[in-house]
Formats: C-alpha cells, sequence, structure tokens
C-alpha cells in the first residue's frame, strides 16, 4: 500500500478537486506553465502552490483515514478509561474536518498551506501520515512523489468531470472514492 495505492488514492481525490474547483486548478496550471517545462525534482520549490493543492486534498481526503495505536499504558482520555494494551483508532479525517481546527474546514482552500499560512496550522490538526515517533517513515518521500507526479501530470493534462453526481467515499483500507471517479482526460496545449 506505502507509496502506491496512498498516492494513487491522494491523486485521485487531487483531481477530483481541481475539477470541481476551476478557479484553483487555473492558478496551479499558471504557476505550471510559469516554469516552462515538465517540472524535475530540483523544480519542486518552484511550485508552493501546486505542493499547496496536494496538502489540502490530502487534508480533505486523507488516504489513511484512520489510524490504529495500541496504548502502552493506562490513561484516561476525556471521559474515556483505556487500558494498557487497548486498541486506539484515530479518526484522521475527522480531525481534519474539524471547524475549530481549520475554518471553513469543508472548503478546498490550498492557501492554508502557504509558507505564511501554513505557521498557523495547530500541532497535529494534520496527519495524513501519522504523526509522533510512529509517522509514516516514508512522509517525506511520498510528499515528494505527490508533489512531482501532480506537477508532471497538470503540466500535460487535465481532468473534467463528465457528472455532477455526488462522488461517495469508499472507506477501505485506504480512502478512495466509490466505483472511481467519472473524468475525461484533456490535453492540455
Amino acid at each position: 500500500l506505502a507509496g502506491h495505492e496512498t498516492t494513487a488514492n491522494a491523486l485521485t481525490w487531487t483531481f477530483y478537486l481541481l475539477a470541481r474547483h476551476p478557479d484553483k486548478r487555473v492558478k496551479m496550471e499558471a504557476e505550471l506553465d510559469a516554469l516552462g517545462r515538465t517540472p524535475s525534482y530540483d523544480d519542486l520549490k518552484l511550485l508552493p502552490y501546486t505542493l499547496a493543492v496536494f496538502k489540502e486534498a490530502m487534508r480533505l481526503y486523507p488516504p489513511a483515514y484512520i489510524i490504529g495505536r495500541r496504548a502502552i499504558a493506562d490513561v484516561t482520555v476525556g471521559e474515556h478509561r483505556i487500558k494498557k494494551g487497548g486498541i486506539v483508532m484515530i479518526n484522521v479525517i475527522g480531525i481534519h474536518h474539524r471547524e475549530d481546527l481549520w475554518p471553513n474546514a469543508e472548503a478546498f482552500e490550498p492557501e492554508r498551506f502557504l509558507a505564511d499560512n501554513a505557521k498557523d496550522i495547530a500541532r497535529c490538526a494534520y496527519m495524513p501520515f501519522g504523526a509522533g515517533p510512529r509517522i509514516c517513515i516514508g512522509n517525506h518521500f511520498a510528499m515528494m512523489e505527490g508533489h512531482t507526479l501532480l506537477a508532471t501530470i497538470a503540466r500535460h493534462v487535465r481532468f473534467e468531470l463528465t457528472s455532477d453526481a455526488k462522488v461517495d467515499l469508499e472507506p477501505l483500507v485506504t480512502l478512495r472514492p466509490r466505483g472511481g471517479l467519472p473524468v475525461t482526460a484533456h490535453a492540455r496545449a
């Protein structure tokens, strides 16, 4: 799963959001077009908005939408007592949609992740790769991979929705769109 299905699902949701928000897509495409070439690894630092788009898509639709952990000691969380060895499920997608952590939480706003705004994100409010000592060991690679793939694909292809029908979540091992996405691909000039 790591680095394959998770990245594919993250990109699927990213292209879905870009198709639903053409103003954000146009802004990202302008950044890519200003580069004037298919991006390489060295170009990623020149594409901050593209990275912000990818991060915001993973906030709204995190591939690892729920994470299991085992309690290493007895602990009380709120009114709940968790015994040592008990399994706790962390609702990542729920945290990513909390209004107290993310104003206008249901909106697709990549600007949240641009440098000036990103510093205001609360600790553990964004954790598509988990957090703390058990954070995904591949998180940096996955961000680089997703950023590179998004920039490369979006430089050459635009996806348009073929239906206005609501896309339902299919929360299996990873979060995917139930039945796929109804899109057509168009080459960009």
